[in-house]
């Protein structure tokens, strides 16, 4: 019996705190578009939200994957990126530079939509 109450206390503790709601974190960034994007973005949708860098090789496929795919217009796509957003106006630039190269490289389309840079500022490369 007193097993049972030591299995049975956790579990209601357990059921009662997945009963709260939980708030949904408040943020606001601005797309490579100009475009404000909030948690509204998020209400009665289906999201896929992707978080990577420019250049990192499983993203790249990602994304060469994401482009050939058809989805329903339901689903929305997020970009967040750990770029500035000079970085991705690079990436999508026509004319040659460090980061259009990787763009061409993977025979990738321009990024448009909801693309986010988190970085205000340049990142620093650092070498091993």
């Amino acid at each position: 019996m007193k097993m049972f109450h030591i299995i049975l206390f956790p579990l209601i503790l357990f059921c009662l705190s997945a009963q709260k709601e939980k708030p949904f974190p408040t943020f606001q960034y601005t797309s490579i578009e100009g475009a404000t994007i909030n948690n509204s973005i998020f209400t009665r949708k289906e999201s896929m939200v992707i978080l990577g860098r420019l250049g990192c090789y499983p993203l790249m496929l990602l994304l060469k994957d994401l482009q050939d795919t058809t989805f329903s217009p339901e689903i929305q796509t997020i970009l967040i990126l750990e770029d500035t957003n000079q970085q991705i106006l690079d990436f999508n630039s026509p004319t040659s530079n460090l980061f259009s190269r990787i763009r061409f490289k993977y025979k990738l389309n321009p990024l448009m939509g909801n693309v986010i840079g988190e970085c205000e500022k340049k990142n620093n490369i650092s070498k091993r």
